[in-house]
Parts: C-alpha cells; sequence; structure tokens
C-alpha cells in the first residue's frame, strides 16, 4: 500500500487490488496442493520462487509507469499474478518439511514460521531505511525479485528425499513363515503388503509341498 501511495495510486485502488490479490491467494493455495500430491515438491516449489520473482519485477518496472494508460491495468495484473505465486509455496513447503523430517514435522514448521516472522520484521525495517535515503522502494523490490530467482534455483540442487518408513513393523522377513530361507525386506510397505506376502509364499510353500 506504501509503495502505491508512492506511485500516486489512490487508497480505493490499492485496496481492491490487495482484496484481488487475496482472491488469488485462496485459489492458488488449492491448486498448489493438488499439484503438490501430483508433482515434484521441490521443481513446483522452484516455478512458484521464480514466478514470484518475475511478479516483483512487474511491480518495480510496469507499475512504476507514470502514464495513466498502464496504471489502468498493470496493479491488477501484479495483483493476479502475486496472487497465484504467494501463498501457494504453503503446501509444497510442508511437504518437503515432512520428507526431510517425518517424524519432526510440527517443530520444522515452528522454526521456519519463526525465521520467515524475523526475516519479515527485518525486511520491513530495512525497507524503510532504503525508502528514507533513496526515497523510492524501487530498488527494495528489485533486489526481493532476485532474492527469489536465487531461492527457485537454489531448490533444484537441494538432494531429494523421499519418505520411506524404515520400521521393523514394515519389514518381512520371509523365512520367518514356514521355515523359508528366502530373506525379503519390504521398505515402507504396509500392513496390507505384508499380509498379501505372507499368503502368497504360503501357498507357495503349499504347492510345492504337495508336489
Amino acid at each position: 500500500m506504501a509503495y502505491l501511495k508512492d506511485q500516486s495510486y489512490t487508497l480505493e485502488s490499492g485496496s481492491a487490488a490487495f482484496s484481488l490479490l487475496s482472491a488469488c491467494n485462496g485459489v492458488a493455495i488449492i491448486i498448489s496442493g493438488f499439484l503438490s500430491d501430483k508433482m515434484s515438491k521441490y521443481y513446483l516449489l522452484s516455478i512458484i520462487f521464480i514466478g514470484r520473482g518475475m511478479t516483483l519485477l512487474i511491480l518495480a518496472y510496469i507499475v512504476s509507469i507514470p502514464e495513466p494508460h498502464y496504471k489502468s491495468w498493470s496493479i491488477w495484473l501484479f495483483s493476479v499474478f502475486f496472487g497465484i505465486f504467494d501463498y501457494s509455496v504453503i503446501p509444497p513447503t510442508v511437504g518437503l518439511c515432512e520428507e526431510h523430517f517425518p517424524k519432526l514435522v510440527g517443530i520444522a514448521m515452528g522454526i521456519l514460521l519463526l525465521l520467515h516472522s524475523l526475516g519479515a520484521a527485518l525486511g520491513s525495517g530495512l525497507s524503510g531505511r532504503i525508502y528514507d535515503e533513496y526515497g523510492t522502494y524501487k530498488n527494495v523490490i528489485i533486489i526481493l525479485s532476485f532474492t527469489c530467482f536465487i531461492a527457485g534455483g537454489s531448490l533444484l540442487y537441494v538432494p531429494m528425499r523421499y519418505n520411506n518408513d524404515n520400521d521393523n513393523d514394515n519389514d518381512v522377513d520371509v523365512s520367518d513363515y514356514d521355515g523359508g530361507s528366502v530373506v525379503k525386506d519390504v521398505a515402507g510397505a504396509g500392513a496390507g503388503a505384508k499380509a498379501d506376502l505372507k499368503c502368497e509364499y504360503t501357498a507357495l510353500s503349499i504347492d510345492g509341498n504337495s508336489m
């Protein structure tokens, strides 16, 4: 709102743009949750951060154009795209916390949100100081844009990890059934898969003994 006011937008236009942005947030977070279950969370989060960086460049270079022709649509363009790339980071972020810290998801998200809040507080203070020094928020927005590009690129180099439950309850040792010597370890298999394997091995044993 402060940036829009600095660019001679009215408070009514800024409020309407923020409402549109919030509405797009709600839709985008649901779509992001759906995509998180269908594709790599690393790639999805990378796309979101890069898209956010590009949207911030719209705010810095198009919304700030003084001609009325651009002011009539540029703020709505920014609101839609930033709404898409804003809260949509949440589903893949939670999913990655679950993959990397399967037994510490709550505390991992708590630490992440703590750092997020500290960064937001620090960023707001620094942005105000830079504005006081240079009389514009444009430099801050450009810095934030390239920070998003760095974040999106770095996600492509994060080691991928999948949550495989290696508890002993899910390990199937076929040698325990009917004295067999074959051992099969089904990592991450549920109780249903374990029961199916027991039935299959038992059936094979019966057929072999009957012959």
